[in-house]
């Protein structure tokens, strides 16, 4: 059995829940200031979505890539590629809700000035004048709940893609193995291939054949006739005297 890495299910729905979570962060409050302030004839909120903010929108986009990278790993394909570009777009966004948190007067001023700048005030008097503001009237901004939301699941997405870079081994079957069966050797033997058994029926019957030929006669031997040596040697053999001579 061999094997090969794959993004486990766990991290990858982690990751997916985290680019939710980051997400359904960033479109609710970033900011909390009572009643808001005022800006000329603009009554401006206190309690801005995320992605208004200048910081909110980078995270929120952050956190989208992240969603969609996750989504990408589900085909088990290029899981250390996804898995580093997921890592950097949920860096990205935990970084920049780190910055919300460091300073949330600054985001949200930053927030209205952006908003209610014109042509007649720029965004830089905007800023100076709210400062001011600020300081005199002792306003105070607080972090809003989609700053939290944001931040854990930006970092519930990391921990999730980390989970992906490490993988585990996914069991896979061996090719199977083609066996080749070897045919007895009497078996083989009795076998012949098509051109020798033709051969062999020809010799068969060819043996029938003699056997059914009845077998040849033989010839009666003729008596021999006497050669002349023996014709001779029956002439000069004296004959016996017989026992009535005597």
């Amino acid at each position: 059995m061999t094997g090969q890495r794959r993004a486990p299910r766990v991290a990858i729905a982690l990751t997916l829940l985290g680019g939710v979570a980051a997400i359904a962060g960033a479109l609710t409050p970033w900011y909390n200031v009572p009643n808001g302030v005022t800006v000329g004839p603009r009554v401006m909120t206190g309690t801005p979505p995320g992605w208004e903010t200048r910081y909110g929108l980078i995270a929120l986009i952050a956190a989208g890539a992240v969603f969609v990278l996750a989504l990408l790993a589900l085909s088990d394909r290029m899981r250390i590629v996804l898995g580093a570009l997921i890592v950097i777009a949920g860096g990205i966004a935990l970084a920049y809700v780190v910055l919300a948190l460091r300073d949330p007067k600054g985001g949200y001023i930053d927030f209205v000035a952006r908003k209610a700048a014109s042509a007649k005030t720029s965004a830089r008097e905007i800023r100076l004048s709210l400062e001011s503001l600020f300081k005199v009237s002792h306003i105070h901004a607080k972090i809003g709940i989609g700053t939290y939301a944001t931040m854990g699941g930006a970092g519930l997405a990391l921990l999730g893609a980390f989970g992906m870079l490490i993988g585990r081994r996914r069991p896979t079957q061996d090719a199977p193995v083609t066996r080749v069966v070897e045919a007895p050797t009497e078996l083989a033997a009795s076998v012949t291939p098509p051109a020798e058994s033709s051969i062999v029926e020809a010799e068969a019957d060819d043996a029938e054949q003699s056997e059914a030929r009845p077998a040849p006669r033989k010839r009666p031997a003729s008596p021999r006739k006497p050669s002349a040596r023996q014709k001779i040697t029956s002439q000069t053999k004296p004959e016996e005297p017989s026992e009535g001579t005597e």
